[in-house]
């Protein structure tokens, strides 16, 4: 069933004023929550490290999401919010959290699509967390791509010094296995926007395979055709993969075993790569209950684990995705079970106005308390599953709510309290009155430095000279104000250097709420350019921001000829 999760990242990739960093916090939520100056040094290293092809894909996913989260400089946190928060398709998603306020989010479909959002409620996209389609699944026709989601290890990516590595767990439809299996497999990248590089599916550490040469992320002898990956890493820094096991063998076998999902654990090595024991299987759909449509057999899928105090939560769906799909979760004591099922389940379920509700993930809010982010459809079942949130309230006998599914406008902050808190009041948004402060618009400045300073070392020389002049990247209007820059050299002459203006005229250009900076080339410029092959020109940048303040960033830019 096609799958979704989504995880997201933050302003770190940009420069912006960047939180302190904080431990990852393990077995505190279903994936590592990350800190801002992790994420800050990923991208530093990725854009320095590796093939120009390499460099040039990490660098362009970090400066989108440097534009996403750019966009919320300075503006109040939305007071409400109304489902569907992206209303594009975007299926089971799951949450990967950095920093206090800045999330990735991936989703089922061709390539992985990865969004971006600093508040949980605006989201914009960063583009296909796997480009390529893996070598391992069908070459052509559906490879069913389902149910992404990430974990950041602080480990190195293989072959590279990197400082922690991003781990994309995916499912696929494999190409090399009879009969016919899902697989969950595992990539890796040096940054949480990919682009992801392949692993192929999990292996078992000491590299053995089933009777029908499954490996472990494909199924064992007991079950196969293995979906939905959701890892999670306990308190004291063991790590499992939850997932479901779509077929269930009574006996080993290499003929086709019957359809019964269920929901299963597989321990994971310190690498978090392989797996280090064989599967644990947790629950299988039961018949009559809401995990049953009518004509379909029971089914149990898309887990989710979390933990509080001592006690494990498996979220989980159930039913079929194209009907009255919905979500409930089960409790242990131990990360492998047994898990009860709470007897007030379905949590989650279908109303008049959302139907197939599901495929969630719990985060951390900007403001404190845990949110639900799951898909739902409005009108049909052939509808497009969209992005929803709401909150998820833990109650003081130890049980679990989800205030939702909600369609009007609801209050955007909730409360991390054992009961649930009344809502707080609906307020009218709040204008923006207050000055950004110098250290914000230093930051960003100093950021569209690096995506200019990068624009013009592509250009080369030769470029510059044949444009008589260049059109830097455009960008995100942050403060909306506006951008004028000079570029300078020293020419060289018996005796010393001499310095002079190689560009005058530039202006920013506004574009649908972003600037592109115009700088043109004087003629003496253009000469001193090809004739004395300056090597590097200093670029002064002025911004004028709303309140009519300025301030000025100097760059040393090498050109190559």
């Amino acid at each position: 069933m096609p799958r979704a999760t989504f995880a997201l990242c933050a302003s770190v990739c940009l420069g912006l004023p960047a939180l302190p960093a904080s431990v990852s916090a393990a077995g505190v939520g279903g994936v590592t929550r990350i800190s801002d100056r992790e994420e800050q040094r990923s991208c530093d290293y990725a854009t320095r490290q590796g093939s120009a092809t390499e460099r040039r894909s990490h660098a362009a996913a970090c400066d989108r999401v440097r534009f996403s989260s750019a966009r919320s400089l300075g503006q109040p946190p939305p007071v409400t919010y109304q489902n569907p928060v992206y209303d594009f398709s975007f299926p089971d998603p799951g949450v990967l959290q950095s920093g206090a306020s800045d999330y990735y989010a991936y989703a089922t479909g061709s390539g992985f699509p990865v969004l971006h959002s600093t508040d949980l409620v605006h989201w914009e996209s960063l583009g296909e967390a796997l480009p390529t389609r893996p070598s391992w699944v069908v070459p052509t026709g559906d490879s069913h791509p389902w149910a992404p989601s990430v974990l950041r290890s602080p480990s190195a990516c293989p072959g590279t010094q990197s400082p922690g590595c991003y781990l994309l767990y995916y499912t696929g439809l494999s190409g090399l296995h009879s009969p016919a299996t899902h697989c969950v497999a595992v990539a890796w990248s040096p940054t949480p926007a990919g682009p992801f590089n392949d692993l192929g599916p999990i292996q078992a550490a000491g590299g053995t395979v089933d009777g029908s040469g499954r490996p472990a992320g494909c199924g064992d002898d007991a079950g196969y055709s293995n979906i939905d990956p959701a890892p999670f890493v306990d308190s004291n820094g063991d790590s499992y993969l939850y997932l479901t096991a779509n077929r269930r063998c009574d006996t080993p076998t290499t003929a086709d075993c019957p359809l019964a999902p269920t929901i299963s654990v597989v321990p994971l090595t310190g690498d978090l790569m392989r797996s280090v024991a064989p599967r644990t299987p947790l629950l299988a759909g039961t018949a009559g209950t809401w995990e049953h449509e009518s004509g379909q057999p029971p089914k149990v899928e898309n887990p989710w684990t979390e933990k509080r105090g001592s006690t494990y939560y498996l979220f989980y769906s159930g039913g079929d995705y194209r009907g009255a799909y919905g979500m409930g979760y089960a409790t242990a004591s131990s990360p492998t079970g047994p898990f009860a099922r709470a007897p007030t389940n379905p949590i989650l379920r279908q109303t008049a106005d959302v139907l197939s509700p599901g495929g969630g993930s719990v985060t951390k809010g900007p403001g404190g308390g845990d949110w639900m982010v799951y898909h739902g459809r409005a009108g049909s079942y052939t509808a497009p599953r969209t992005l929803r949130i709401d909150p998820l309230l833990w109650q003081s006998d130890g049980s679990v709510t989800v205030a939702g599914p909600t369609t009007g406008p609801q209050p955007s902050s909730t409360q991390a309290v054992d009961t649930p808190a009344a809502p707080p009041p609906q307020l009218a948004p709040t204008p923006l009155t207050t000055r950004p402060t110098p250290d914000q618009i230093n930051a960003a400045l100093a950021a569209d430095l690096t995506v200019i300073a990068r624009h013009l070392r592509r250009l080369g020389i030769g470029n510059l000279v044949r444009r008589r002049g260049f059109m830097a990247r455009a960008l995100d209007a942050l403060l909306a104000g506006t951008f004028s820059a000079t570029l300078t050299g020293a020419r060289r002459r018996p005796g010393g250097a001499l310095r002079v203006v190689l560009a005058k005229g530039s202006r920013s250009v506004s574009r649908a709420g972003r600037y592109a900076l115009r700088v043109k080339l004087t003629r003496r410029g253009k000469r001193l350019l090809l004739g004395d092959r300056l090597a590097k020109v200093a670029l002064v940048i002025r911004f004028r921001d709303i309140f009519g303040r300025t301030a000025t960033q100097r760059t040393s830019i090498e050109l190559r000829k």
